[in-house]
């Protein structure tokens, strides 16, 4: 799906090919029920990773667990999630999309679903790993 043109693995209970600069991340993703169906270790605004999230709920429960121990003003990565890329280059990014539910490959979609993608720094990864 991703027109990401870095190389790709395949990793367990993802639907896509994960590019391998983030598979660590995506792995721990899925492996906590996160359910995402693209993403990029370098997305066309250089230096920027994106997730694409299945559903409001997925990113939620992906924010659940980055701030598991609580929210604190003085935690940078929490500045930079709340706020907006008006605030500087290394503000995350939010875009939501509607995009049917299809169960197999070339099957009639059943339904629609809002989607949401977050764009943040790429300097962000190893925090994130660290959270999950």
């Amino acid at each position: 799906m991703s027109v990401c043109s870095h190389p790709k693995i395949k990793l367990e209970g993802v639907p896509y090919e994960v590019d391998s600069g983030i598979s660590g991340l995506i792995q721990k993703i899925t492996d906590r029920g996160i359910r995402t169906f693209d993403s990029c270790e370098d997305s066309f605004n250089g230096g920027r990773i994106f997730i694409y999230f299945n559903s409001g709920i997925d990113i939620q429960s992906f924010m659940d667990v980055l701030f598991a121990s609580g929210v604190d003003e003085s935690d940078q990565l929490y500045m930079r999630i709340k706020s907006n890329t008006d605030e500087g280059p290394d503000a995350w990014q939010y875009i939501t999309g509607v995009h049917p539910i299809v169960a197999k490959p070339g099957e009639k979609p059943t339904g629609v679903t809002v989607a949401v993608s977050v764009e943040f720094p790429a300097a962000d990864y190893y925090e994130l790993l660290r959270r999950f």
